[in-house]
C-alpha cells in the first residue's frame, strides 16, 4: 500500500492514523504473511474489532432506544431479544461484507498466491474480516477513544441509516449510487462528509 491508498481509505473511515502500519496490517491476509513470516497478518484485529464493533453498536441501541425516566433509571423502548436482534442484523456477515463492497475495500487485501488464484477477496467471511480488522487497528491507533470508533463504525457500517429506516436500504442514497456506480464499471464515487447542525 502507498500514501495514496492511504489517504483513500482514511478518508472513507473517517479517521486519520498515527500508524500508518496498523491500517496496512489490517489488509494483510494470513496466506501472506506465510509466505512473507517478517510481516503480521490481520486475525488478531480482526478480533479486537469485532469486540469494539459489539460495544459501539450496544451503546448506539442503547442511545438511540433508551433513555432515563423522571426516577433516573433506564428505560429502553425494546425488550432485550429485540436489542439482541437489531444488533445481529447489523454485525452479521452479510451485513459487514455489503459494506466492504460498497468501499470498494477487498480491492486493497494483500494475499498470497493461493488467495490471490481463488479470488477469495470477494468471499463474505473475508469481507466481513476485513471491516473487523480495520476496526481493530482503529481502536488500537486511537488507544481505544469512543469517538474515533464510533465516527469510523458510523462511516463504514452507516447504522443510523439502518436505525432510523430499517433494513431494507431503499432510501440509503449513498448505496443507491454506489450500487449504480459499480453496474455502470464507474469509478467508485467520492465523498465528503460535513457535520450538520
Amino acid at each position: 500500500m502507498d500514501n495514496e491508498d492511504f489517504a483513500f481509505i482514511e478518508e472513507q473511515i473517517g479517521y486519520e492514523f498515527e500508524n500508518k502500519m496498523l491500517l496496512q496490517q489490517a489488509f494483510i491476509r494470513r496466506s501472506y504473511s506465510q509466505e512473507h513470516p517478517e510481516s503480521e497478518n490481520n486475525e488478531i484485529l480482526e478480533f479486537i474489532g469485532d469486540k469494539a464493533l459489539d460495544f459501539i453498536i450496544v451503546r448506539a441501541l442503547s442511545d438511540y432506544y433508551g433513555n432515563y425516566t423522571d426516577d433516573d433509571e433506564y428505560y429502553n423502548e425494546f425488550k432485550e431479544g429485540k436489542l439482541t436482534e437489531i444488533k445481529k442484523r447489523l454485525v452479521e456477515s452479510k451485513m459487514l461484507a455489503e459494506r466492504i463492497s460498497l468501499l470498494s475495500f477487498q480491492d486493497y487485501l494483500i494475499m498470497g498466491r493461493g488467495d490471490c488464484q481463488k479470488n477469495i477477496q470477494n468471499e463474505t467471511h473475508v469481507k466481513e474480516d476485513l471491516f473487523e480488522a480495520i476496526v481493530g487497528a482503529v481502536a488500537l491507533d486511537s488507544d481505544w477513544d469512543i469517538d474515533s470508533l464510533d465516527t469510523v463504525i458510523g462511516m463504514m457500517l452507516d447504522y443510523e441509516h439502518y436505525l432510523e429506516n430499517g433494513f431494507t436500504g431503499n432510501d440509503n442514497f449513498t448505496t443507491m449510487i454506489q450500487q449504480w456506480s459499480q453496474k455502470k464499471n464507474l469509478d467508485f464515487p467520492y465523498y465528503e462528509f460535513a457535520e450538520s447542525d
